[in-house]
């Protein structure tokens, strides 16, 4: 790793800088750059953890992790100095400590009462006072190693122990939020899958940089965030709409999505973060009247609510999809859309910020844009409010799955979503000022382990196919989009490629304690026979394996297919197997597996995943959308798969040579010919 990009990693700016010899705030973090290069610790600079003092939300102005001094904390003061306003100052840098120290004593019995911290008052406009506190540094302090040994000789204000290595990354996972797993009751047999679970109940979860500085940082304009599923783009845009509300509680912040069934864990996700950020003084139920969180359809959906802010009436859903044979709800979106900017010419601009998630859902057919535009892309701009002194930037904020379809694995440029107009040709490249990136991507997947990653890849995309791939990705650079690194060969016809999956891009622990295989394939001469062996493995689960049948498992049915999602469910229930198809508002309920398809199944996951039917692909090999939903369905899985179908089709050899793959996948370059 590069000295900056280490230096980025280790000392990250949550709000812009001014770069300026006269500022005292960038002046003093020079300086904490310079104390703190060589150390083992994480500096940050207006971190989002917000305190409740008098009327008003404040946040640390310098926040420091270090391995052998415990947290400091610093607090700027840059008006005036008197003894009062002295003391009032330093009571609430204390708060701010007691408050920090409050997430860790809440947050894990290792951690409770056991982080030492120190609070700083800085007046860098005051070369010196007759203050007698150590806690107070003055301007002729701040030179680096003046204010390293003040920092260090003072005592610590709230007193605990020393950092372990363990106790150093828990107490990271907690500063930012991150949701500890579930933990799990001590397994009472060995070798089990559930001592797995448990054993990953037990690791804290690593800290991303990558999603604490996207879901940390409000962008002064828009911003796009891509990725493959499982790498936390949903956490991020949940993150950024509880920050904008709490450091702009006038604001009015709008969250669409596509999955209706996904509700509850976007608003779930936004109270954790509003409770988190703002140490449990502020929730969703109190913030919902400035955050707006909606699915595009539905009648109090995202669409309805513009279509009455504006008083338009617009067409029934059915009546549009007979009149322009619509087939799928992507271009039913864009239908809409085109519809109302066809038919309103006065835009009411509802947000000061717009977040969407499950952008790639919102792109529609070209036959159902607006003239050169992506209809839904260019009627949620229409509806933020400009940016104060831009022509052009406005807080749209979308995230992009870049893996939804593996047919368009190409992600929608600027040109594509919002058109040929020259001043909209930069507004997803390059950097807004202060440095935030436009575009960024995700690399790490922390859901699905390495190696199902790759498989799902390299079946969805028929790379180790005899007749050739099907679709995918044909460059070097998007497969390292991907988190990938092309190990050998370039993308021409009859070359050999070697791509490797490292593991710092997947770094779910499951193949380190998982000695047997993590995908695994059954087929039997009849869907009876399939049923019988599934409840089998279901009951073996449960009753041997110690899995709970609700939070661990489920089952998804392939293909699509309403009429064989009942035969599955009825027939589990049959054999003994307690089962649930998910509606619009639960997905699971206790005491059931929960049957499903897979399109239903998007935004939630399990450790012990079934897929059953796949034979309708191995009956059809070449359906680029069958694969895709196989591809889909792999990544639902926190740690096993088991497909399972009615034998026949040579695809089920295909599909053994990819389960041998782990984390390198070897083909020959050749695209299908059929």
């Amino acid at each position: 790793m590069k000295n900056s990009d280490n230096m980025m990693e280790r000392f990250i700016e949550m709000e812009r800088l001014e770069r300026s010899k006269d500022s005292h705030d960038w002046l003093l973090w020079q300086t904490i750059k310079e104390i703190f290069a060589k150390r083992d610790s994480k500096s940050y600079w207006r971190f989002p953890l917000y305190t409740k003092i008098e009327d008003t939300f404040e946040q640390p102005d310098i926040l420091i992790i270090d391995r052998e001094e415990g947290i400091l904390m610093l607090h700027v003061h840059t008006g005036e100095v008197n003894a009062a306003t002295l003391h009032q100052e330093k009571k609430r840098a204390q708060i701010q400590l007691e408050n920090l120290m409050e997430v860790f004593n809440r947050g894990d019995p290792r951690t409770e009462n056991k982080i030492h911290g120190k609070s700083f008052v800085v007046v860098p406009h005051i070369a010196q006072h007759d203050m007698d506190d150590a806690h107070f540094i003055f301007g002729n302090k701040l030179t680096p190693n003046r204010l390293w040994q003040t920092m260090k000789d003072a005592e610590y204000q709230i007193k605990g122990a020393r950092f372990n290595d363990e106790r150093f990354l828990l107490v990271q996972s907690l500063l930012h939020g991150i949701r500890l797993r579930e933990r799990e009751q001590r397994p009472t047999k060995t070798g089990t899958r559930y001592e797995v679970v448990y054993e990953l109940s037990k690791q804290a979860k690593e800290v991303d940089l990558k999603q604490n500085e996207l879901g940390k940082i409000i962008p002064p304009g828009q911003q796009r965030i891509r990725g493959i599923a499982g790498t936390g783009k949903t956490v991020v845009q949940c993150q950024k709409a509880a920050h904008m509300h709490l450091k702009y509680p006038d604001w009015q912040i709008g969250f669409v999505y596509f999955s209706s069934h996904l509700q509850e864990t976007i608003i779930d996700q936004i109270d954790h973060w509003l409770r988190y950020f703002s140490n449990d003084a502020v929730s969703y139920e109190t913030a919902k009247s400035h955050i707006q969180v909606k699915s595009f359809f539905g009648d109090d959906g995202f669409f309805a609510t513009i279509c009455e802010a504006h008083s338009y009436e617009p067409p029934t859903h059915q009546l549009l999809k007979k009149q322009q044979h619509i087939t799928s709800d992507s271009d039913l979106v864009g239908a809409l859309c085109t519809d109302f900017l066809s038919n309103v010419y006065i835009f009411t601009q509802l947000y000061d910020a717009l977040l969407i998630d499950e952008g790639e859902c919102f792109v529609s057919d070209e036959q159902y844009r607006y003239k050169d535009k992506q209809a839904f892309y260019w009627l949620a701009y229409q509806l933020v409010q400009p940016i104060e002194n831009e022509k052009v930037n406005r807080r749209l904020i979308w995230a992009y799955d870049e893996s939804t379809d593996l047919t368009k694995m190409l992600t929608p440029t600027a040109r594509d979503l919002f058109g040929e107009e020259p001043s909209f040709r930069h507004f997803v490249t390059g950097m807004h000022k202060g440095g935030l990136l436009k575009s960024d991507i995700m690399h790490r997947c922390y859901r699905t382990p390495g190696p199902i990653i790759v498989a799902a890849h390299t079946i969805g995309m028929g790379l180790l196919r005899k007749e050739g791939m099907l679709a995918g990705i044909t460059t070097k650079d998007a497969w390292q989009h991907l988190g990938y690194e092309v190990r050998m060969g370039v993308f021409q016809e009859g070359e050999q490629i070697v791509l490797y999956r490292p593991p710092e891009h997947s770094p779910n622990s499951v193949p380190k304690l998982w000695n047997g295989d993590l995908v695994t394939l059954e087929t039997h001469a009849s869907r009876t026979q399939e049923l019988d062996d599934l409840a089998k493995r279901l009951q073996q689960n449960i009753h041997e394996d110690e899995l709970d049948c609700t939070r661990h498992i489920a089952v998804l049915v392939f293909g699509e297919d309403e009429k064989l999602l009942e035969e599955v469910a009825a027939g589990l229930a049959e054999r003994g197997v307690p089962t649930h198809i998910p509606d619009d508002r639960t997905f699971s309920v206790p005491g059931a597996v929960t049957v499903s398809t897979v399109e239903r199944a998007r935004g939630h996951e399990a450790y012990m995943l079934y897929v059953v039917g796949i034979d309708k692909l191995a009956k059809d090999e070449r359906n680029q959308l069958l694969r895709n939903e196989l591809f889909i369905a792999l990544l639902r899985t926190k740690a096993w798969c088991h497909l399972s179908g009615i034998e026949g089709g040579s695809f089920y050899d295909e599909l053994h040579d990819v389960m041998k793959c782990g984390n390198t996948v070897t083909f020959i370059f050749k695209k299908s010919s059929e």
